[in-house]
């Protein structure tokens, strides 16, 4: 089903050359819009999903990451590392907003807005003291709420190669943390939440690129197959 409806697709907009002058040796026209791919889109996410799941995608795996602690209180901890970070639940993307697909000079550009629901990651935590023995470890678990993503693809007719031009996450971003599976004082969890929220910027950073490359992937080794198998 999703190999016919991309064949299709590709099959009638490259079509339209002859309408929009392709062969012109003049300047290069700008990208006309001349469809929605609302329903086209749903499938492919559906086939990212299954991508997803037979390549164990999910959960994906985020770098360590190690974050000084400074605090008004007294507390013998120096910085926060965290280790054996998860991002879970990107299976969870759904289209988002509209799919439209532009031509122009060969190429099809296609605007993909869709959303992450349901994102949340874990890491193993461990607070360093220069004293032994007060070492604190414990579960780090941190709800990212809804992520917008929106990928600008350019696919060249002639040769039916696909390229992401941009994968951006607009909006606000969002990391909500909490602590598990620790017999913590509440005084030291609020210490080590106050010092990840601090942080939480730079740990989106990490949940988008993990996004961004399982999309690449997706892009690079999948859709082009699907392509081929098309016509």
């Amino acid at each position: 089903m999703s190999r016919f409806v991309f064949g299709f697709a590709l099959i009638v907009l490259t079509n339209l050359s002859t309408v929009f002058g392709s062969e012109d040796s003049g300047p290069s026209p700008s990208p006309v819009k001349v469809a929605s791919l609302n329903k086209y889109l749903d499938v492919v996410i559906a086939n990212f999903v299954s991508s997803v799941e037979s390549k164990d995608l999910n959960p994906l795996v985020l770098p360590n990451a190690s974050l000084p602690i400074t605090s008004k209180w007294y507390f013998p901890y120096e910085h926060l590392t965290l280790t054996d970070g998860l991002l879970h639940n990107i299976e969870s993307i759904k289209r988002h907003g509209d799919c439209w697909i532009a031509y122009g000079n060969d190429t099809i550009e296609i605007t993909i807005d869709a959303a992450l629901t349901d994102l949340y990651v874990e890491y193993d935590f461990n607070a360093s003291s220069p004293y032994y023995l007060l070492s604190l470890m414990g579960l780090l678990h941190g709800e990212v709420g809804q992520t917008q993503v929106v990928i600008d693809l350019t696919i060249d007719t002639p040769t039916m190669a696909i390229r992401a031009n941009k994968i951006s996450f607009p909006g606000a971003k969002k990391l909500d943390f909490s602590i598990r599976s620790t017999i913590l004082a509440t005084w030291m969890v609020n210490i080590i939440l106050e010092v990840v929220t601090i942080a939480a910027g730079l740990l989106m950073n990490d949940v988008e690129a993990a996004v961004t490359s399982a999309i690449n992937d997706f892009l690079t080794n999948h859709i082009p197959h699907m392509i081929t198998q098309s016509f």
